[in-house]
């Protein structure tokens, strides 16, 4: 590390909070566009069981392409190279303004996912290392509280030209301004990121071979992913919550109930990052406990319970953008970390892929609490045994 003794810390913050305006900005284009993905295509004519299919190949192409992503960053030591290169792709979502068939939105809604997938672990493993200076739950969960900045200000700043013009053209094409900022916030996080920590990217370029070798890794982290994909499997995700909440309220609002769900998410990251803290890796047992509640709340269709619904979706996102990362780092040596996130991002997306498929098929139906606390119990299992394990 090339940190000055004294500035140690205060550089690092400096580092974490570039980061997080990076992704202020991210947010504020695809949040804005996630928040609204399900219903715009409902009103083209997609069905449930395609939107669920759509979304979910999304979290695939996103999340399984974090792999290959993790394994080749760790490999060539290429981490800025992956992160430019998938925000570049968010160009995407200012493209929807195209309008269209579902069909157009859907495959521009892909390659905007696609871009987070390749950007994902390289920017993780960028970020983790100024993290080891301040608290490793605390850095991540500082850059989650200004990534929710952005995901709260993008769908409130679509629900309003939406409502003001009812074109979600004009909604999507607004997005191009955040889009020209991002990358240029981006290019000068880069100048100052590789003076300061220019060693440590370089040591990993060194070792970069040794992230094919899965033994590092451990078992303990094998235990950890059948947890994260039973969740995975169980969880009522937004986009299929929002496509038939449309039954109830009009599309701008369910911006604004987006908006309100990655609100609670920052505030909810801070929460349960010092519980980390305090507590560790137990603390994720909130993770499958609060998932558990959403058949009983995503399902009834009165106003209260579809906010309620939406304040715990941000929890559980909270969760999951801050301990669910933090733990990984704190599991995994830094020159495996790429591809420790990237097997961590492949598992979330196929079941993420698979549960969204079920649970839109069967969201209306008796069969839908009993589905997700079965999957939510062994979720909690799993995580109780790899804390149990950790501990020896």
């Amino acid at each position: 590390m090339v940190f000055p003794l004294g500035r140690e810390r205060r550089e690092a913050y400096r580092i974490i909070l570039l980061f997080g305006v990076i992704s202020l900005l991210g947010d504020i284009i695809y949040e804005g566009a996630r928040g609204i993905i399900a219903p715009y295509m409902r009103s083209l004519g997609a069905s449930p069981e395609i939107v669920g299919l759509v979304t979910g190949i999304a979290d695939i192409l996103s999340y399984g392409v974090r792999l290959p992503a993790g394994i080749y960053a760790d490999i060539t030591g290429r981490y800025w190279g992956f992160t430019f290169a998938g925000y570049g792709l968010l160009i995407s979502i200012p493209l929807m303004a195209l309008g269209g068939t579902w069909v157009l939105i859907a495959i521009l809604y892909l390659f905007e996912r696609m871009g987070k997938g390749l950007r994902s672990p390289a920017r993780d493993v960028l970020l983790s290392v100024p993290s080891t200076k301040v608290g490793t739950a605390k850095g991540f969960a500082l850059h989650e509280v200004l990534d929710q900045v952005g995901a709260v200000l993008g769908p409130l700043i679509l629900a309003s030209i939406l409502y003001l013009t009812l074109s979600y053209s004009m909604s999507f094409a607004s997005l191009a301004i955040p889009y020209a900022l991002l990358m240029g916030t981006l290019v000068i996080t880069r100048g100052i990121y590789v003076k300061t920590i220019r060693i440590t990217i370089k040591k990993n370029v060194r070792h970069g071979f040794q992230a094919l070798n899965l033994r590092p890794l451990g078992k303990n982290f094998i235990l950890y992913m059948m947890a994260i994909a039973f969740w995975g499997l169980g969880f009522i995700s937004y986009e299929i919550f929002s496509y038939f909440v449309k039954d109830y309220i009009p599309d701008y609002e369910i911006l604004i109930l987006y908006s309100i769900a990655m609100l609670v998410d920052a505030l909810g990251a801070v929460l349960i990052s010092f519980t980390y803290e305090k507590w560790g890796f137990l603390t994720l047992i909130t993770l499958p406990i609060v998932s558990s509640i959403l058949p009983f709340t995503a399902t009834i269709g009165l106003r209260l319970y579809v906010y309620l619904t939406a304040g715990l979706i941000g929890i559980v996102i909270g969760i999951t953008e801050t301990i669910v990362r933090a733990s990984i780092a704190d599991m995994i040596p830094i020159e495996y970390r790429g591809t420790a996130y990237g097997i961590f991002n492949i598992t979330l997306g196929f079941s993420l892929l698979i549960g969204k498929v079920i649970t839109a098929k069967i969201f209306k139906t008796y069969l839908l609490p009993y589905y997700v606390i079965i999957l939510q119990t062994l979720s909690l299992i799993f995580i109780v045994i790899t804390y149990i394990k950790l501990r020896k």
